[in-house]
């Protein structure tokens, strides 16, 4: 009878040991940062309509992320000199999206996320 109940405690015990472990995994995995030194190459591939923000018009931007894939973000950090389709540039990715290129959508469109990018060349 002790046996039983040693042995449900034990493996209890190994149950609560793997779910910490599990959620500390998950939150260090969650609190990740962007390295905001890293230079990207990116292509503005579409632009919205649909939504504004005080510094203009938002447009998609197509890039290679840090695990080599293809990936996209909207963004209205550019400028109106290179805000159209086909144009190429190299920027960084900010951790934080100021106040003023908040965006807002004025129809049922569900953006990709948003990012702001800096040091833009």
């Amino acid at each position: 009878m002790i046996d039983i109940i040693f042995g449900s405690l034990t493996k209890i015990n190994t149950m609560k040991k793997i779910m910490l472990y599990l959620l500390l995994l998950t939150i260090s995995n969650s609190c990740k940062k962007n390295d905001e030194t890293k230079t990207y190459q990116g292509e503005v591939t579409t632009l919205i309509g649909e939504c504004s923000s005080p510094s203009g018009y938002p447009v998609i931007v197509k890039f290679t992320n840090d695990n080599n894939q293809s990936d996209s973000f909207i963004t209205t950090s550019l400028s109106t000199t290179i805000r159209f389709i086909g144009s190429k540039f190299c920027f960084k990715i900010a951790s934080q999206i100021p106040d003023k290129e908040i965006m807002v959508c004025t129809s049922i469109y569900v953006p990709p996320i948003q990012k702001s990018i800096y040091d833009i060349k």
